[in-house]
């Protein structure tokens, strides 16, 4: 049987005729927004991400989607509400949650499965999706605070990094539905690779970000994003953070930096937490200021720049300059190697050279300029490397700073190739707005060295130096934990000035206080006395749960990593979420539709709220900035969605983004001929906003949706004429009228949709 939902999905053939019908027979892809609320608590985070599906094809259909989170992310918490039914998802080994999915599939059930592909890339799989169905898959994480420089940093990624694949292709059939091939050294390519869609694509999903910090732990005035336009604002004990702007689409991951007001009397801070006969500890470890020392310590710092074309623009120059601050701060006796990389790598020498000749060196420097091209290669370069700091090895302590965004697919094989190598820390710079993080920080954790997320916007010349300053000689060194406690991790690696290190243990029984020891930069003996806050939360112990994992799947020891994932519920890589709807049977999906994920589009970033000015690249298209809410802030933990997450809430969303593209075609091509002014657009927004108006914003949708696909379609066809007509310096005549035609028609377009909106402000007396 159908859902009686299906009647909600209109017939415009008949009213719009060849492009009403055209409209009609594509598939609308269902995703329709993604939502994420987070609240900072001590040095955590938790966070509940919302992806929200809206069904409205006139058949059945199972979905399938690759989407990014945290690479360091405990996930405990997968919920499926479909039409206001909740349902909660179970952990269980992956391939036998595959064969229930599909035995539940095949037998008429909804389904929903959630695959981890990498540690920060996983597939989720909607099965039976009926006409009209509305459906909210909720994602729960807890997450450590990162720390760039002073700063700390919350990130929750929204679209997955558009990754490089290595390798010849396979001739056997791929693996998944992903658009590039397998290959002999990512065999898994089709799974981690997806097709992608525009920012002014009708169906790109909305994103909406709300979250709360304490205030008291947040300097004044210091709260910025790289990425998003915010509104902070004062609520009781916490800031409120929201966006500014409600017109994104999920093309770059979300950021915020603060710095934190720390007390000149800082006591060292914990949390545990009893669980099944253990206490669970959770410890922040704060390094000392390092102190002036006369005599500076010899390095051999190995430098790698990734030049693929991938790190082309913003990200490559910021790159290179990082590189230079950093020369400029190494003192006289040390030592450099530096290597770039793309399909190739290059050394700068053959032997270890001084900073003062790498800096002098214009040659180098020109060449640099030329800018980044190629595929990202990284691991031969990284072997090849490796192998430099064997060869030319000597008294000096060798350390190793890479700077790259990670778009690659083969991450198994690089870890492999570091670990195998020799004792070697690796500090890893990952700059780009859709980071691979997962690689970078599996890195540096393995290595001892150190794990630093950046945007193309930060100042990343002064966090590379920063570290290259200071990475010679750590504060803290043979960090050691209590006898009868457990470590989460292999050890605790030496900690540099002011770095911040969680330490993860449990301990069978009770205890009221933990001492760490350690010695100094002086080698002397120095403890950390803890007296960790019990806590109801869970916190502490799906961390060391989640660090558990992460060793038991490095091991190979898959079983125990599989029972270890059914205990705590926490996803990994040989597990997977599952859940079934058993409270009805419905029609069974025929085929396949992948959700595409957006084109990451860095060059749309700010360099900070109060720093967003009017100045935007050439060529780029925006949309027209409102500042409209879409649905309300709730609690975290809040059973059911269905206040927040109704059809209005959807439909408000849906039609907010096609104004948004009609308001920027108009801006484009009709500037101060346009009839909308903006007293109207205004009245607009607010009016798709209202409370209790669905059945209004369902006609405009019916009307408006035609009209922006065929918008987006003669868009795309003026950018190539406009593109074609700049590279040459004879326009002919033929090409003048192609492009006359193409913008009358878009003119002629936008005079529809203009008809539809006054009738819908005139059905409402204010036009």
């Amino acid at each position: 049987m159908t859902s009686p939902a299906a009647s909600t999905i209109p017939d415009i053939a008949s009213d719009f005729g060849l492009i009403g019908w055209l409209e009609d027979q594509r598939v609308r892809l269902p995703l329709k927004g993604i939502e994420a609320r987070f609240r900072v608590c001590g040095g955590l985070v938790e966070v509940e991400l919302d992806q929200i599906y809206h069904q409205d094809n006139r058949s059945a259909l199972n979905c399938q989607y690759l989407f990014p989170l945290p690479a360091t992310a405990a996930i405990y918490r997968c919920e499926l509400h479909i039409n206001d039914r909740l349902l909660v998802a179970k952990a269980m080994e992956r391939e036998d949650a595959i064969e229930l999915v599909n035995e539940k599939k095949a037998a008429g059930h909804r389904t929903a499965l959630v695959e981890s592909e990498r540690e920060n890339l996983f597939t989720l799989s909607l099965g039976n999706v009926q006409p009209g169905d509305l459906i909210v898959v909720r994602l729960a994480y807890l997450q450590h605070l990162s720390q760039l420089g002073a700063m700390r940093s919350v990130e929750i990624p929204l679209c997955p990094g558009i990754r490089y694949i290595p390798g010849n292709s396979l001739l056997r059939g791929n693996v998944g539905p992903g658009p590039e091939n397998d290959t002999d050294q990512v065999r898994d390519a089709s799974r981690i690779t997806t097709p992608r869609i525009d920012q002014l694509h009708p169906d790109a999903a909305y994103v909406d970000i709300q979250g709360r910090i304490d205030a008291e732990t947040v300097r004044s005035g210091t709260i910025e994003s790289p990425s998003h336009e915010l509104i902070t604002t004062r609520a009781g004990a916490d800031l409120e953070v929201t966006l500014r702007r409600l017109d994104h689409v999920p093309d770059r991951a979300f950021a915020i930096r603060w710095h934190e007001i720390v007390p000149a009397q800082f006591q060292p801070r914990g949390w545990q937490h009893r669980h099944d006969g253990y206490t669970y500890a959770l410890l922040e470890l704060r390094a000392p200021k390092s102190p002036r020392q006369n005599a500076a310590l010899p390095l051999d710092i190995y430098f790698m720049l990734d030049r693929s074309g991938s790190m082309s623009g913003r990200k490559w120059d910021k790159a290179v300059e990082a590189l230079r601050t950093s020369l400029e701060r190494l003192e006289p006796t040390d030592r450099v190697w530096l290597t770039v990389f793309e399909s190739a790598y290059k050394d700068y020498d053959v032997q270890l050279a001084s900073p003062a000749k790498m800096l002098g060196d214009q040659s180098l420097w020109d060449g640099l300029a030329t800018g980044a091209r190629g595929g990202t290669e990284l691991a031969p370069a990284l072997q090849h490397v490796i192998a430099q700091t064997v060869r030319l090895a000597s008294e000096n302590p060798a350390q190793l700073l890479l700077i790259t965004d990670a778009q690659v697919g083969n991450d198994d094989a690089i870890l492999r190739l570091a670990i195998a190598g020799p004792k070697l820390k690796i500090h890893c710079f990952g700059v780009d707005v859709a980071l691979n993080d997962a690689l970078l920080e599996a890195l540096a954790r393995q290595s001892g060295g150190s794990f630093h997320s950046l945007s193309p916007f930060d100042d990343i010349a002064a966090r590379v130096s920063e570290l290259a300053a200071v990475i010679r000689q750590p504060v803290l060194t043979q960090i050691a934990i209590p006898a009868g406690w457990e470590l989460a991790d292999r050890t605790i690696p030496p900690l540099h000035s002011e770095q911040i290190h969680f330490v993860s243990l449990r301990h069978r029984g009770q205890t009221a206080a933990i001492t760490l020891t350690g010695r100094d930069h002086a080698d002397q003996p120095v403890t950390f006395t803890f007296a960790p806050t019990t806590t109801k939360e869970p916190a502490p112990y799906l961390f060391w749960c989640r660090r558990q994992l992460d060793q038991l799947q490095f091991q190979g020891r898959t079983e125990e990593a599989v029972r270890l994932s059914e205990e705590s519920n926490l996803l990994c890589r040989a597990t997977a979420f599952v859940a079934w709807d058993p409270h009805e049977k419905v029609a069974l999906a025929d085929g396949l539709l992948v959700q595409p994920a957006q084109m990451v589009t860095g060059d749309l970033l700010c360099a900070s709220a109060s720093a967003w000015g009017t100045h935007y690249p050439q060529n780029v298209s925006y949309c027209y900035s409102t500042s409209r809410r879409v649905t309300a802030l709730y609690s975290m933990g809040e059973p059911s969605p269905s206040a927040a997450h109704s059809l209005a809430a959807v439909q408000a969303a849906r039609c907010s983004v096609l104004l948004s593209i009609i308001f920027t075609a108009m801006d484009r091509h009709l500037a101060a001929r346009s009839p909308l002014t903006p007293a109207l657009r205004e009245k607009l927004d607010q009016q798709v906003n209202q409370p209790g108006s669905q059945n209004q914003l369902s006609e405009l949708l019916k009307n408006l949706e035609p009209i922006v696909e065929r918008l987006h379609s003669l868009e795309q066809k003026f950018d190539q004429l406009t593109k074609s007509s700049n590279s040459s310096s004879v326009l002919t005549s033929l090409h003048k009228l192609r492009l006359r035609r193409v913008e009358a028609l878009i003119e002629r377009v936008i005079a529809t949709a203009t008809e539809h909106l006054l009738a819908f402000l005139k059905a409402r007396g204010l036009a």
